[in-house]
């Protein structure tokens, strides 16, 4: 009989260890997921008891206001933690924030130490400041806002007697400081006079000095007797002659008459010439006409274009030219769109 009890006390131990530890487990896990999931403190910020931040008396502006706080994380998050603050106009926050982090049981504790900086004097009583800590799994973001003490600024004491700045940066005192200010003032002026005048002069001499505007005939004779060189030198040949003795023509009429001949067609230049207030008589309309469509054989149809007509068309082409100058007395306004040219015996004109 003694045998059963015995085995019977055992098999209860046994079951009672084992019920003991599974609860054990139990509860260690759910402590566990209780700290992973839920343990992320931030404690109230506090002021560093300093002699320059006296609640009574307020911080001076620009002096730093140090701040520390405690956040507590389980081993679940990352170390580092990132600080987001959010602060009135008039306070910002200094770059350096410190870390340092020890262990508390199953968590992580990290001081936090940073500063504010008032740049205006008055009370700061809405800034807060934001700890952002990652979990090492997932990555996720967790987030603890909290309010930041209550600041006063208020500005930095002066001696009565002081100079002000801006006099002692003059060298003199306050009965000097407004003589030597309007003393810079007319140097200044005096300089920005004198660039003025000096810019004035040199752009009227640069105008002075500029060479005088060659009239379109006198440029067009230069380029057809610019042309017959090459022609007699051998440099050019029938063909290209031509080309350029047609382009020599059109920027003439434009320069003489203001027409847009230069960048005409030759069917464009033809209507353009028949209109009522054309420039050119009948006998130089017809001249033009023949000249230029048979200028556009040779360049694109590939019309031959012999020595003795190339020559031919460069005195044509002169004869224009001189037929269309103005007289002397008129030559000073003729870089305007002229009247009509005086119609002179253009029948000896022939064919290109």
């Amino acid at each position: 009989m003694n045998f059963p009890r015995r085995k019977i006390f055992f098999l209860g131990l046994a079951a009672a260890g084992t019920l003991l530890l599974a609860g054990s487990g139990t509860l260690f896990w759910l402590a566990r997921r209780e700290i992973r999931a839920g343990t992320f403190v931030v404690s109230a910020p506090r002021i560093t008891p300093d002699a320059a931040t006296d609640a009574a008396r307020g911080v001076p502006v620009g002096a730093p206001v140090e701040i520390s706080a405690d956040a507590e994380t389980h081993f679940g998050l990352e170390p580092a933690l990132r600080l987001e603050f959010s602060l009135p106009e008039g306070l910002e926050a200094a770059d350096r924030v410190e870390q340092e982090t020890s262990r508390l049981g199953p968590l992580r504790r990290t001081r936090l130490r940073f500063a504010l900086i008032p740049l205006a004097a008055g009370d700061f009583a809405d800034a807060s400041f934001t700890v952002e800590a990652r979990e090492k799994d997932s990555g996720a973001a967790r987030r603890v806002s909290v309010a930041l003490p209550a600041i006063r600024a208020v500005l930095p004491e002066s001696a009565p007697d002081a100079p002000l700045a801006l006099v002692s940066e003059f060298g003199g005192d306050a009965d000097d400081a407004f003589p030597r200010a309007l003393f810079a003032l007319g140097a200044a002026a005096a300089v920005l006079l004198g660039a003025s005048a000096f810019f004035v002069f040199r752009r009227r001499r640069r105008r002075a000095s500029a060479p005088p505007e060659i009239p379109p005939w006198t440029r067009a004779e230069s380029e057809l007797a610019a042309l017959r060189v090459e022609l007699d030198a051998g440099r050019i040949g029938s063909v290209a002659a031509v080309a350029r003795l047609s382009d020599i023509v059109r920027r003439y009429l434009a320069r003489r008459f203001g027409l847009s001949a230069d960048a005409m067609t030759s069917q464009e230049f033809f209507v353009s010439m028949e209109k009522p207030d054309s420039p050119f008589p009948p006998e130089q309309r017809r001249f033009l006409r023949e000249f230029l469509n048979a200028a556009d054989l040779v360049k694109f149809a590939g019309l031959a274009a012999g020595r003795e007509r190339t020559d031919a068309a460069i005195a044509r082409a002169g004869t224009l030219v001189a037929e269309t100058t103005p007289p002397p007395a008129s030559e000073k306004s003729a870089s305007a769109p002229a009247a009509k040219p005086s119609p002179r015996a253009v029948s000896r004109h022939g064919k290109l």
